[in-house]
């Protein structure tokens, strides 16, 4: 799902971002990528989670969520059929797949609590 209004948007702006750039994956057209994410400092389990990325001297783009109780995901339309994001609650993780990479996939990925 794409960000519907001006209201989701502002949201996403207002996320603090989590990210630990530890290691550079190096991975060839038509794999998946997976991408694992740990918070810390809040109630992990209270809050979406959300994937969003950055490529190369453009601006960042929300990929999607995944729902506090990991019951669900939404995603936008562009990543539709190629991304998954699950957590485990109990790990304080969240694990991005992106499957069917192309060289626009290149980018710094992060990931983002929602506002409260």
């Amino acid at each position: 799902m794409e960000w519907p209004n001006i209201y989701h948007f502002k949201q996403l702006l207002y996320i603090k971002l989590y990210h630990s750039i530890s290691s550079v994956a190096e991975v060839k057209p038509g794999e998946t990528l997976s991408l694992s994410c740990r918070g810390s400092g809040f109630t992990f389990g209270s809050y979406h989670m959300h994937c969003v990325r950055q490529q190369p001297g453009k601006a960042l783009v929300w990929m999607g969520r995944v729902w506090s109780n990991g019951q669900g995901q939404d995603h936008a339309k562009s990543f539709e059929g190629r991304i998954e994001i699950t957590r485990d609650n109990s790990k304080n993780m969240v694990y991005l797949k992106l499957s069917g990479l192309t060289e626009e996939d290149s980018a710094v990925y992060f990931c983002a609590r929602q506002a409260q």
